[in-house]
């Protein structure tokens, strides 16, 4: 029994996670992952995300989980997760696991009854042929959640969701689901699962974040950009909110712009400050590190866009390259010094543009 009340106080020291993208295929080259991690500790970055459940679903795992083997998820032949664990550990790096959510090639293919399908009664596919979970579905809920414990207990600090959503490609009316498909259901079916990840991740160490359209952050309740993401209720059930604020992944006329590529500054800035009016959670951004279409992304490009989630005050970013190669000096401070008067011209041309708009 506590006979004498008492009080502690702890200063913590904040964190703020700077991190680069580490692929699935990645992780059959440790040689490449190690360099990866040397660049980290050599330069401003101290995180990494890392697929652990990746687009094609497959898992870096050998999990015990039925469905999972069921659905042959585990693709042998890559790094250990816990020599990776082990290896981040060594350099003090903050460990992100990537879990791709229903976007679930491999266990909708085992678990038919679990898939979106089509009004002909066909399995849903998308453009890359790839067949998605019923997010209306509970099993599929409890086979992404019982994945996720198994990751915490490894040792990550963190959980990622990525594709926590509906897909989009083809057209809406075309798809079925296991119940009306409407934008009050869909966001209602996301945040359930999410509240369900949540709960059971809470007695572990792990931070929860997740992936969202970087469009969604400006798209208004009630509306949910018709894939279940509602900024507001999302962040009900998350630590970070991560929008993947690729300048080249918003359209013609989006933010008043004929063309967002050409202002990484601002797509990013504006987009920060939007998502923090709107809630308190914390908003740590996904800056793309590859050029848009007919526009070349190089150094200041990539300092642009630091910088804006930076100047908004975001709380950290990370950078996406699907082949996790990227150009370094964007991840050096002294290198962003060097480039300080073009990047503050070209900043001051992006602001100009915006309020000329």
């Amino acid at each position: 029994p506590v006979s004498q009340p008492g009080s502690i106080t702890i200063d913590l020291e904040p964190f703020t996670a700077r991190a680069l993208y580490i692929p699935f295929g990645l992780l059959s080259l440790p040689d490449y992952v190690e360099e990866l991690l040397d660049l980290v500790v050599d330069s401003d970055l101290n995180a990494v995300v890392v697929d652990v459940k990746g687009d094609s679903a497959r898992i870096a795992w050998d999990s015990p989980n039925q469905i999972a083997k069921d659905a042959d998820a585990y693709f042998p032949g890559l790094m250990d997760l816990q020599d990776f664990i082990q290896k981040c550990r060594e350099r003090d790096i903050y460990i992100i696991a990537r879990i791709v959510a229903f976007k679930d090639d491999t266990a909708a293919a085992a678990h038919p009854e679990w898939a979106v399908k089509t009004k002909d009664g066909q399995i849903y596919k998308d453009y890359s042929e790839q067949r998605w979970l019923d997010a209306y579905r509970q099993e599929a809920r409890d086979y992404i959640v019982d994945l996720s414990l198994e990751v915490a207990q490894m040792g990550f600090d963190e959980i990622q969701y990525d594709y926590i959503r509906f897909p989009t490609e083809g057209k809406l009316n075309w798809r079925v689901y296991a119940q009306e498909d409407t934008t009050e259901n869909r966001s209602r079916a996301i945040n359930e699962f999410l509240a369900q990840a949540y709960e059971a991740l809470k007695p572990t160490p792990v931070f929860v974040s997740a992936d969202i359209f970087g469009l969604n952050v400006w798209v208004k309740m009630p509306g949910d950009n018709n894939v279940g993401q509602r900024l507001e209720e999302l962040a009900e059930n998350l630590d970070y909110i991560s929008p993947m604020v690729y300048p080249s992944t918003f359209w013609t006329g989006n933010l008043g712009f004929s063309n967002p590529s050409l202002y990484p500054y601002e797509v990013v800035y504006r987009s920060m400050l939007v998502a923090q009016e709107r809630t308190d959670c914390l908003i740590r951004p996904w800056l793309q590190h590859y050029s848009s279409p007919g526009v070349t992304y190089g150094p200041l490009e990539f300092m642009k866009e630091r910088k804006g989630a930076e100047d908004a005050n975001s709380a950290g970013w990370i950078f996406w390259n699907s082949r996790g190669r990227y150009q370094t000096e964007v991840f050096y401070t002294e290198k962003m010094q060097e480039y300080a008067d073009v990047l503050a011209r070209s900043i001051a041309q992006e602001e100009a543009a915006w309020n000329a708009d």
